[in-house]
């Protein structure tokens, strides 16, 4: 049985997940991948990495980007991000660096860093737009003061 195999039905046992390997593979994969990324750069050091997911709003623009950013669980905001803050440096895995304002609603119900150039970088790698429910996710890694690396969640090893 190839590694990924094995990795996943140990973590399918350990998340409580019930049915054939092949009904689990349907099911879990994604949920699989993020736990044993985040294990691996954790287990090689790095910070403590937050698992996000693309966000986008009501009609999102398909060509500039806009209406598109990331959603951050609100534990991740509150041990990353500070109130002090008026803006966060986010590092793309292709080079740029994007500064994104903090509105006075991330603090409440809308956890979102929207930025046209986040959905611009979405949208020239393919990750936008996805299909309904099912959007891309990515880990942010804190890299200093009000800086963050943005990079894809790569599929899992064959």
């Amino acid at each position: 049985m190839p590694y990924s195999s094995v990795a996943c039905l140990c973590l399918d046992s350990m998340l409580g997940v019930s049915g054939t390997w092949r009904q689990r593979r349907r099911k879990t994969p994604s949920r699989a991948n993020t736990i044993l990324q985040v294990q691996l750069r954790r287990s090689m050091g790095g910070a403590r990495d937050m698992i996000v997911v693309g966000w986008k709003g009501g009609s999102p623009n398909n060509v500039t980007g806009g209406g598109y950013g990331m959603r951050i669980k609100r534990r991740d905001r509150d041990h990353h991000f500070r109130k002090g803050w008026s803006s966060v440096a986010i590092d793309l895995d292709s080079g740029g660096v994007v500064d994104i304002g903090l509105s006075k609603s991330f603090w409440g119900e809308c956890i979102e860093l929207r930025s046209a150039s986040v959905g611009k970088w979405m949208l020239d790698h393919g990750l936008a737009p996805w299909p309904k429910g099912r959007p891309p996710r990515f880990i942010l890694e804190p890299i200093g003061n009000r800086r963050f690396r943005l990079s894809r969640l790569s599929p899992f090893p064959q």
